[in-house]
């Protein structure tokens, strides 16, 4: 009885003192040739994290620019608008379910909110027990309102301040704000 004892308590031991589950992360980003994808790259390697690229199915990337610009839209570009419905070639990340960490970035434009392929990304996977970070290139303050843009459904929780970077944003940039990250 002694010898079964003693056994019971060295494997309550050993299991007590074994390793948490390491957390795993994933930089998720979507990109219209403004520089996004190059920081994002340069986030994944840092962290040692999956890189998942937001694509949609059809290319608005034109139409934005020039609703950005003020520009006038065709009859045509307003009906192709309308109709279509957003879709993503991948919606959900072959690593979802195993990351608990998400780097979050995209490009803002003048109205400060989140492009609509990110917000779609978002409504169609799983957010609970996920930290979200959104990372950009611009201002602070219009991260902060593009990152409030995405609440719907409860998915402010486990969303942490983000970085906007300046266009001239360097490695050590990078590698400071996420040592800050670390840190808390």
């Amino acid at each position: 009885m002694k010898k079964l004892t003693v056994l019971f308590l060295c494997v309550l031991l050993l299991s007590a003192c074994s390793p948490k589950k390491a957390e795993k992360s994933m930089v998720v980003y979507y990109s219209e040739n403004d520089g996004i994808e190059e920081l994002a790259t340069q986030i994944a390697d840092d962290t040692d994290s999956e890189l998942f690229r937001i694509v949609p199915k059809k290319d608005y990337s034109s139409l934005n620019e020039k609703i950005d610009k003020d520009e006038q839209l065709s009859a045509e570009e307003i009906k192709d608008l309308q109709s279509t419905s957003l879709l993503l070639e991948q919606s959900v990340p072959d690593q979802w379910n195993e990351c608990d960490t998400v780097y979050i970035g995209f490009p803002l434009s003048s109205v400060t909110v989140a492009p609509a392929p990110v917000a779609l990304f978002l409504s169609q996977n799983n957010l609970k027990n996920k930290t979200f970070i959104p990372f950009t290139i611009g201002t602070q303050d219009a991260l902060d309102h593009a990152r409030d843009s995405l609440t719907f459904d409860g998915a402010r929780e486990g969303w942490k301040d983000g970085k906007a970077f300046s266009e001239t944003y360097t490695d050590t940039d990078i590698e400071e704000w996420l040592d800050m990250l670390r840190d808390k």
